[in-house]
């Protein structure tokens, strides 16, 4: 499988960059991809991109243990767990709802299946094979 992987700063992003760049191999059978966009309008951005982005892979790595039967299942689990994390994070560091504001895009790859799932929360587009 070929990955193509590029991540620099916008534009009208005077300071950072604000979006996160994720590609993790979680084991012989299964890759994760995710682009965390921080969002413009909220109190930095590049943090919050960066955070959620780690937290889902802490996640994942937690999650290693537990045989899942499809790459929809890891998705929905991660995905669960992340946000319990975020949400004591934010009241652990008495952080502002702007303060966590991140779009997410994330493809696990079943790599023996060549298959996968997606899932975006924000706004987004994915892009296979060029459509």
């Amino acid at each position: 499988m070929q990955v193509h992987k590029l991540l620099r700063r916008g534009e009208s992003h005077k300071n950072y960059c604000e979006d996160f760049l994720l590609a993790y191999d979680l084991n012989n059978r299964y890759s994760v991809y995710g682009v965390f966009d921080g969002c413009s309008s909220g109190v930095d951005s590049h943090f919050a991109s960066a955070l959620i982005a780690k937290v889902f892979r802490a996640e994942l790595k937690l999650l290693l243990s537990i045989n899942f039967n499809s790459t929809k299942e890891i998705l929905i689990q991660t995905l669960f767990k992340s946000i319990q994390s975020i949400a004591n994070i934010q009241k652990n560091l008495l952080l502002e709802t702007d303060e966590i504001l991140s779009t997410m895009i994330v493809f696990i790859a079943d790599l023996q299946q060549l298959s996968g799932d997606i899932i975006i929360i924000g706004d987004g587009f994915v892009s296979v094979n060029g459509e």
